[in-house]
């Protein structure tokens, strides 16, 4: 029976491919008249590219010793001719400029109207921003983190990560200016500390959504929930949640009904709160002629119940 004819190999020069998972057929030319059998040896993997570390180069001697460890029986038919080496590439695209800052100014427009509550925002573009090239493959963006909190300062970095394959590829910083107002209530007066804020003390204001560190609160309606000052305000402050709050259903120092239960029998008691609360909540209580506080749960304005 004849030998059989020895499969002939040719390493090329150079090779580009489309993915970064290399196989034996990306950097070699065979034979045509190949069997089966000898084909699946073009399907052999022998390595992956990096997708940020651009070219690679392979030695021929070290493709040949790979070859031989990993096709067993099969490298001793195989003969080599070609280059001393291959430089291989990978296939490249472009990310183009417009499709990133689209995809920043998108998120950031959500974020704003999440966190700004501004009803009137602009974003403009702010600086140039080129195309990226990545190489072949689902191209996927997603945002890393904003450079600066919205409320320290008007021009906002949005650093977005460019990934192929569920690789990154590259951060990119796309930058916008942001301007725009928001509705905020605004002190008509002076208000001392812990007095009560009506609506007869306050009046609805466009104002800048950068004019103020804390976030403006939010249009409440004050014949329905009673708002005390947290800090002293002075005429034209912008109420925020540093400087007013909700009038608390039990007030620190208040008198109040302490229920108490056994069995079927309740009893009620007087007690003085030594905490802020919520209904819901529980706060230290303190009987009248004691010096011992115990835990209660507050179960509307003014009661609450022994825990």
């Amino acid at each position: 029976m004849a030998a059989a004819k020895p499969v002939q190999l040719e390493l090329r020069s150079t090779a580009q491919v489309k993915s970064a998972r290399l196989v034996l057929a990306d950097v070699v030319n065979a034979d045509a008249t190949m069997q089966k059998e000898e084909t699946q040896l073009l399907a052999m993997p022998i390595g992956t590219m990096s997708l940020t570390a651009g070219n690679m180069v392979v030695q021929r001697t070290s493709l040949e010793k790979w070859v031989r460890q990993h096709a067993g029986i099969r490298s001793r038919d195989i003969r080599w001719t070609g280059a001393d080496a291959v430089n291989i590439a990978l296939q490249m695209q472009l990310v183009d400029a417009a499709r990133m800052r689209g995809y920043a100014r998108t998120l950031l427009e959500d974020w704003l109207k999440s966190n700004a509550g501004g009803s009137n925002i602009e974003i403009r573009d702010q600086g140039e921003l080129q195309a990226l090239t990545v190489p072949t493959g689902e191209v996927k963006m997603r945002v890393s983190r904003l450079s600066e909190p919205l409320s320290m300062r008007k021009k906002l970095t949005v650093l977005l990560d460019v990934l192929v394959s569920d690789h990154l590829i590259k951060s990119v910083p796309v930058s916008f200016e942001v301007s725009g107002s928001r509705q905020a209530f605004m002190a008509k007066h002076d208000v001392a500390r812990g007095n009560a804020v009506s609506a007869a003390d306050v009046e609805l204001r466009e104002v800048d959504i950068f004019a103020d560190l804390s976030e403006p609160i939010s249009p409440v309606d004050f014949s329905k929930a009673a708002v005390r000052a947290k800090t002293g305000l002075r005429k034209g402050a912008i109420l925020s949640r540093a400087n007013v709050e909700t009038v608390p259903d039990v007030a620190r120092g208040d008198a109040v009904v302490l229920l108490a239960r056994d069995g079927l029998v309740s009893i009620e008691s007087r007690v003085e709160a030594m905490q802020d609360g919520y209904v819901g909540q529980t706060i230290k209580v303190r009987p009248g002629n004691s010096n011992n506080q115990i835990l209660a749960k507050i179960i509307e304005p003014g009661k609450v119940e022994l825990r």
